[in-house]
């Protein structure tokens, strides 16, 4: 009978061993995922798939707004993400595709230059006819969203009216192929 005991205490030992290493497995491939998807250039490109659900999410506002990988301008640089709202906010919300740059609080930010000052290029990219839509802005170095991260996250800051929805779901228009959309983000760290 001792011996049985002492079996299943093994069996649950091993039970809670196993448990432990499916979390550190998942949570290795999420950060293999991650670090995959991440750029150390300043330069982004984000295919994002599922648009008629997601458009769908949006517009009932059960999910108003997604998020990029993070990417970063250099090694050691700023690290950023994008925030897109495919059925628009603020002054476009319900009429313009939406997108945000998101300034996060990096490891290396203590060596950064702030605030944030280059220019970001966003392009919605055509992916048969090559008739793609970009905007550039420069950042407000007055604005909160620019300054060195103290939380996770700062505001995002970008172009609520980035790209009108009638333009985008239009038929002869193929910014939207296999479900998928794809934006490029570009960050000019020479300046």
């Amino acid at each position: 009978m001792a011996r049985i005991l002492y079996l299943e205490e093994k069996v649950e030992q091993q039970d809670s061993l196993l448990a432990l290493k499916d979390v550190m497995i998942s949570s290795l491939a999420s950060r293999i995922h991650t670090l995959e998807q991440s750029t150390y250039d300043g330069c982004f490109l984000w295919k994002v798939p599922e648009v008629g659900v997601r458009t769908r999410e949006a517009q009932t506002s059960n999910r108003p707004a997604i998020y990029s990988p993070p990417f970063y301008t250099c090694r050691y640089g700023y690290k950023l993400c994008l925030k897109l709202f495919l059925n628009g906010d603020g002054m476009g919300a319900g009429t313009h595709l939406s997108v945000f740059l998101v300034l996060m609080k990096g490891e290396y930010d203590f060596q950064l230059k702030w605030p944030f000052r280059h220019k970001v290029t966003f392009t919605l990219l055509d992916q048969v006819n090559k008739q793609h839509i970009s905007t550039s802005f420069r950042p407000l170095e007055s604005s909160s969203s620019f300054q060195r991260p103290v939380s996770e996250t700062n505001v995002a800051s970008g172009l609520p009216e980035f790209c009108p929805l009638n333009v985008l779901h239009a038929p002869r228009n193929t910014f939207i192929c296999n479900d998928t959309l794809v934006i490029q983000a570009v960050v000019d760290t020479k300046t």
